[in-house]
C-alpha cells in the first residue's frame, strides 16, 4: 500500500511496545521517518521524554525540528490514562 508518506516526519510517543511501535514499523514502511518517543531511554532508540509535561513534549518538538527541519504530525499512542497536569484543565 502507498500512503505517501516518503518524506514525512512523524513523532510517535508510547513506541515502545505495542500499537506505539506498530505505528512506527507501518510510518517507516511507507517512507516516513517516525521519531519513537518513550519515557525511559532503554524503552527507544530515539528519544526518552515524559511528554505528559508540556515543557518535555515542546523540547521533543524542538528536538525533531533540529535534527529534521520539520515535523508532519504527532501520534499519541501512550497506554493509560491520565488527566494531565492543572494546566490543562
Amino acid at each position: 500500500m502507498d500512503l505517501h508518506l516518503s518524506g514525512k516526519v512523524f513523532i510517535v510517543t508510547g513506541a515502545s511496545v505495542g500499537i506505539g511501535a506498530a505505528v512506527v514499523r507501518v510510518l517507516e514502511d511507507e517512507g516516513a521517518t517516525a521519531v519513537g518517543v518513550a519515557r525511559k531511554p532503554q524503552h527507544t532508540t530515539d528519544i526518552a521524554a515524559d511528554v505528559t509535561d508540556l515543557g518535555a513534549a515542546g523540547l521533543v518538538v524542538d528536538e525533531v525540528l533540529h535534527r529534521h527541519g520539520r515535523r508532519t504530525a504527532w501520534s499519541t499512542t501512550r497506554a493509560g490514562w491520565s488527566r494531565g497536569p492543572a494546566s490543562w484543565r
